[in-house]
């Protein structure tokens, strides 16, 4: 992950890449677009939208078009940044003590209690599990969308049970986005780290208290 070199100034810390950035918001804009359109597709309740997105037939073509874009991201990622790529997901299946002692003590600290949270790398354990559930739920969604979109290849019956698998993990994958959003942007402890998928750079003193292990390293290499 991005260590040396960092930029470090005025309280601040580079922490997101343009490449990151770019693959982050063409995520949550294509997750946006397939959630209202898969709504309209799938419930009455939200016959309302129809009118937004060119009727139902407009709706499925949408619908299409964002499942394809889903899987821009990380392309991107891997032609234009691979070694960030390639870190996040080693951070990401990489747990250690802290972060297993992390995750009780993260809970504690959401429902109110006055905790001392372990020592975090780059990517905390909160957003380990966020990446991996995050990746998990989209490979199930997109294998259960293709093969409800190509139905006549695949059989009718397995069809089927694509749509119920499909539908059941976009609810679960609504859960955690909605987690995602309220840790990342409205928790007084954590929503400092926002503007960071905008700029890039991220409070210093937010970097101290929950990557504590990364802000060492990077403090360490701007003293060599």
């Amino acid at each position: 992950m991005i260590t040396r070199g960092t930029k470090l100034e005025e309280g601040k810390i580079f922490r997101f890449s343009l490449t990151s950035r770019y693959a982050h918001w063409i995520h949550a804009i294509a997750y946006t677009f397939l959630f209202f359109t898969g709504m309209l597709l799938f419930f009455d309740l939200f016959d309302f939208l129809a009118p937004v997105f060119g009727g139902f037939a407009g709706a499925q073509l949408i619908h299409r078009i964002f499942a394809v874009v889903l899987i821009l991201p990380g392309l991107i990622f891997i032609v234009f940044d691979l070694k960030n790529f390639m870190g996040w997901m080693k951070e990401c299946v990489t747990w250690t003590k802290d972060d297993r002692v992390a995750i009780p003590t993260f809970l504690k600290e959401l429902f109110g209690a006055k905790v001392k949270m372990p020592p975090q790398s780059y990517i905390n354990a909160g957003q380990k599990i966020n990446s991996i559930l995050t990746v998990f739920a989209t490979g199930i969604i997109g294998v259960s969308g293709l093969i409800m979109w190509f139905a006549g290849f695949f059989g009718y019956g397995l069809a089927r049970w694509a749509y119920v698998v499909h539908s059941g993990m976009t609810g679960f994958m609504v859960a955690v986005v909605i987690m995602h959003i309220y840790l990342g942007a409205l928790n007084p402890k954590s929503k400092a780290a926002f503007p960071a998928i905008f700029t890039g750079y991220v409070d210093a003193e937010y970097v101290k208290r929950h990557h504590s292990k990364w802000f060492d390293e990077v403090t360490a290499f701007k003293k060599d």
